[in-house]
This record gives structure tokens, C-alpha cells and sequence, in this order.
């Protein structure tokens, strides 16, 4: 079942059902209050813009962007818009993430994973903002979206295979995140959330510049740590410098330029943030064990 949300039923969200399946669309312009997160809880915005505060975290949440918090955690929730901010929540149950999450088996053994499974319902779950573009999870919104807001073709029942994709989705989302966080000295769960997010943002400011010349020193900044310490963090946590991570993303985008053959190779090598085609040479024979000018034949 499908519940449509407004001003007018808003103050009703109070008595859905805990821990169960649910979808809420909502079309709302003014709304401030706190919010409770039933169960596990997928915030996600497709027009307009929603403003959170997760415990001590607050999220300014643009169209096609998403929020994702668990029932441990307490919440506050603004909109204030001229024209209706249009939005989904998903509450998906905790046996089922659990059951789904149990299903992957820990790479050293033969048995499930039952720390995966808890994860996602315990303190160290990573609550974080996330874009539609970037997850599984948030292309199955999108495509969910799609076919939500025709009015005059919306369905008006969900059936449970919908929220085991969005599980699905999730746990996969977060397999990375979930041993990405475990690389963290074992701190209590506040303290390691706050030291990933800090290298998040560094790696994401790295992400968005890699073709820049940029400095390590600059992406620890942005992280608001010294760079020794992003630099032992960032390693800790995915395995290979930040210096190495660059190169890795340079030369991914490289091999794609080499692959599409519409430029020759030291205009490559200047598109992708190399300051010669020396430099890139010896750096691409190194990680693919050819040269460049030979790697498509």
C-alpha cells in the first residue's frame, strides 16, 4: 500500500506502523518537527529540497538525493518551499535487511556474515547523504519515482518483491562502507562515524578534481585533518594511498580515452592530469605492462 502524505494528513505519519514495509509519497511545501524513524529508513527527494537533522548530523537533502538512518537514531525534519517538495520514504523492515544481509558469507569462511546482517540496525550503521547517480539503490528510486508520480497510471499496491530490491540494493550499497568502517581504530561507534566521514570528504573532494593538479594537502583540509593523518586514515580504510588513488583514477579515465581512439596519446596524457607524456608513459607501463600506444593492439 501506497501512503500519500500532505499538509493535511502529515500529523497522521505519527501512527503508521514500526518495523514493517512501508512507502510514504509525499507533496509538502511547510513542515518542521522532529521525526521518528520507524524502522530502517530510506529519506529520498525528488523535487525540490528537504533539510535533516539526524542526531547530531544535519543534511540538506536536493532533488535526487537520499538520506538512509536506522531507529536508533533521532530526527528532525524542514521543509520550506513555495511549491510542493516531493518526496519518498521507504521503511523497510529489520528481518528482512537482516535476512537478505545474513545471505553473504564473510570471505574467510564458509558462514554468514552476522555482523553485516546486525549492522545495519545498531549504532555503527553510517547514517549519510547520497546521490541517485552514484548507488544501486538510488538508480531503483529513480526508476521507482518514474512511476510513482503519473498521476494517472500510479500504482496503488506495492508487493514485497519491491523492498527486497531496495534491500537487495542497500546491502550491496553498503558492503564496502560496512569493512571500510571496521579499518577504523576500534573506537566507540560515535568517534569512528566521525573520523570516516572526515576521510569521505576528503576522498569525495578527490573525486571531483582528479584532474586537477591537486595537492594531498588540499583533500586533507577539506577532510579538516592534518595530511600525515589523511594519509594514514585514507590508507587504513581503502587500501592504497591517497597519491595512488589519484593515479588509479586518472589512468581509469585514460584507458577509456585510449579505448574511444579520438585523441592521440599525449593529449590524453595532458586530459587526464599528467604533466607529461613521459610521466604517464612510465606510470601506465607500470600498472597495465605495456605502454599506451600499445594497449589496444
Amino acid at each position: 500500500m501506497i501512503n500519500f502524505i500532505n499538509e493535511k494528513n502529515v500529523l497522521g505519519l505519527r501512527d503508521l506502523p514500526k518495523n514493517t514495509n512501508l512507502l510514504n509519497l509525499s507533496s509538502i511545501k511547510q513542515i518542521e518537527g522532529p521525526l521518528n524513524f520507524r524502522s530502517f529508513s530510506i529519506k529520498y527527494v525528488v523535487d525540490g529540497c528537504e533539510k535533516y537533522k539526524v542526531n547530531d548530523n544535519r543534511y540538506k537533502v536536493d532533488k535526487g538525493e537520499y538520506i538512509l538512518a536506522n531507529a536508533q537514531y533521532e530526527g528532525y525534519v524542514e521543509i520550506d518551499s513555495d511549491k510542493p517538495v516531493i518526496g519518498i520514504c521507504i521503511d523497510i523492515e529489520p528481518q528482512l535487511i537482516a535476512e537478505i544481509a545474513s545471505l553473504h558469507v564473510r570471505p574467510d569462511t564458509p558462514f554468514p556474515d552476522t555482523d553485516l546482517a546486525d549492522f545495519f540496525h545498531s549504532e555503527n550503521f553510517l547514517d549519510n547523504k547520497y546521490k541517485d547517480t552514484d548507488t544501486f539503490l538510488g538508480k531503483s528510486l529513480r526508476e521507482l519515482a518514474s512511476k510513482l508520480l503519473p498521476k494517472n497510471d500510479r500504482p496503488t499496491f506495492l508487493s514485497k518483491e519491491l523492498f527486497y530490491t531496495l534491500a537487495e540494493d542497500l546491502i550491496q550499497d553498503h558492503l564496502s562502507v560496512f569493512k571500510q568502517l571496521n579499518n577504523v581504530d576500534k573506537v566507540k561507534a560515535s568517534t569512528r562515524k566521525d573520523i570516516f566521514r572526515r576521510v569521505l570528504a576528503g576522498k569525495e573532494f578527490l573525486d571531483a578534481h582528479f584532474l586537477e593538479p591537486i595537492l594531498i594537502e588540499t583533500a586533507a583540509k577539506e577532510a579538516a585533518i592534518s595530511e600525515y593523518y589523511f594519509f594514514k586514515l585514507f590508507k587504513r580504510i581503502y587500501q592504497i594511498t591517497p597519491y595512488n588513488y589519484l593515479i588509479k583514477k586518472r589512468m581509469e579515465m585514460a584507458v577509456s580515452l585510449i579505448c574511444e581512439n579520438k585523441i592521440n596519446i599525449t593529449d590524453i596524457a595532458l586530459t587526464c592530469g599528467f604533466i607529461d607524456i613521459h610521466t604517464f608513459s612510465k606510470l601506465f607501463k607500470k600498472m597495465y605492462g605495456c605502454a599506451p600506444s600499445r594497449f589496444m593492439l
